[in-house]
């Protein structure tokens, strides 16, 4: 086992996330909250190992092979450890990730309610929007109605 290193990093990183890592031997982070490690589930001698959390999650990934669970058990660790509130029913149908995270997806929501709010003002001060600002609010709220379906998914 190796001693934990430090992380460069942009957003917090989770107690999960940091058990994992304290827990790898030649980690080094690779971006904001992206790591790459000697894999313990096999005989390494370059990093194969990819880590990586997004907001609450955390991604294990062996360029190798090895399942997620084998690097676990290889440092002493279950699934629980790290997802302990996950229950699998096999009868529930499973849910696609995200295609944005919560900061993109209020990013694009603040800009896109800028447009529509544009286009409304457009219309109550002058009656009538141009062609092209028209269009632009239609995308403006076709964008907001997706971003909805996105976040109610």
């Amino acid at each position: 086992m190796s001693k934990p290193a430090t992380y460069a990093t942009y957003q917090p990183i989770e107690p999960k996330t940091e058990l994992l890592l304290s827990g790898l031997d030649g980690v080094k982070n690779t971006g904001n909250c992206k790591w790459l490690a000697l894999c313990p589930g096999h005989d390494d001698r370059s990093p194969s190992l990819s880590i990586k959390q997004i907001d609450d999650r955390l991604l294990i990934r062996c360029f190798a092979g090895c399942g997620y669970l084998d690097v676990l058990a290889a440092i002493g660790l279950d699934a629980n450890a790290l997802f302990p509130d996950r229950h699998l029913d096999p009868n529930e149908p499973r849910r696609k990730p995200p295609r944005f995270n919560k900061a993109e997806l209020f990013d694009i929501a603040i800009n896109e309610a800028g447009i529509l709010a544009l286009g409304w003002n457009g219309l109550l001060v002058n009656g009538s929007v141009t062609d092209t600002d028209r269009e632009r609010v239609q995308r403006a709220y076709s964008t907001v109605m997706d971003l909805l379906c996105e976040v109610r998914r």
